[in-house]
């Protein structure tokens, strides 16, 4: 949590503009983005990226969830990518790997 509430805004206060923030934060922002029956959603990164304006890039072109992490009786979508509003056409999509229980998730 410290990471999102303090670091992150740290390195990020003067270069947002050209910025994707991308990776597996495990950790969900809402319930939608999960099958687990105890979601753990971060507060602050939900803050962060609000404060920082930023969006989850995934929702910008895909009404539809996708989890990127499955597990055998559940999934959720905790690798995510956000951006400003500039990256909002750019084409986002998951891809599945064989050596991961993580998907791709590529813009």
């Amino acid at each position: 949590e410290l990471l999102f509430a303090n670091d992150l805004p740290y390195y990020l206060r003067n270069s947002l503009r050209n910025t994707i923030i991308g990776g597996d934060f495990n950790c969900v922002l809402s319930e939608r983005d999960t099958e687990a029956k105890k979601a753990t959603i971060s507060k602050s990164l939900t803050n962060m990226v609000r404060t920082i304006q930023m969006k989850d890039l995934w929702f910008s072109k895909n009404k539809k969830i996708e989890y990127t992490f499955v597990r055998t009786n559940y999934g959720s979508r905790i690798d995510r990518l956000y951006g400003k509003d500039m990256y909002n056409n750019v084409a986002i999509k998951t891809i599945h790997v064989n050596f991961s229980d993580h998907s791709c998730v590529c813009c």
